[in-house]
């Protein structure tokens, strides 16, 4: 879907507001298709001092294995989307702004990288997921594992100062 900023870079409109749906279901990450919700963008490109800006948040429901437990999850986050737009650059870092081509900008592959850029490296069902015992495969969220750990037998003689 592409936006249409010429009104924006004349300074005829000073905010275009956004609201669109992307289907983002195709999206894997880690195996998965976790994205189970239409990708809502709410936001605007605004004008303030000649710079063109990019300010609007993607909320979706992500839905996956805990990275830790296996228990499925679904979880809704909300990515902030911010970006400098402009027409052409001049000896600048690239990654610093969006280059408009045509003063036109696509905003389903913008939003489709920036949601795989803030999704997070872990996905936990909660922040203190105990996991699954190596040994037996217990939860140890939901169960107390009878397990007794492994002791290197370069320290095997210590353990005796605690028997």
């Amino acid at each position: 879907m592409s936006i249409d900023l010429r009104g924006v870079f004349s300074g005829k409109t000073l905010r275009l507001p956004i609201d669109e749906k992307f289907d983002f279901s195709d999206l894997e990450v880690g195996g998965n298709k976790p994205i189970n919700s239409e990708v809502s963008v709410k936001g605007s490109v605004y004008t303030r001092a000649e710079v063109v800006t990019l300010e609007a948040v993607a909320k979706f429901s992500y839905k996956a294995p805990c990275d830790r437990c296996c228990k499925i999850t679904e979880k809704t986050f909300e990515i902030p989307i911010n970006h400098i737009i402009v027409n052409t650059l001049a000896d600048e870092d690239e990654s610093d702004f969006i280059v408009s081509e045509n003063m036109e900008l696509d905003l389903e592959d913008l939003t489709r990288s920036d949601v795989i850029l803030g999704l997070p490296f872990l996905f936990l069902c909660k922040e203190d997921c105990k996991g699954i015992c190596p040994k037996c495969g217990k939860n140890l969220n939901t169960e107390e594992c009878i397990c007794k750990p492994e002791v290197d037998e370069r320290w095997a003689k210590l353990s005796e100062f605690y028997d």
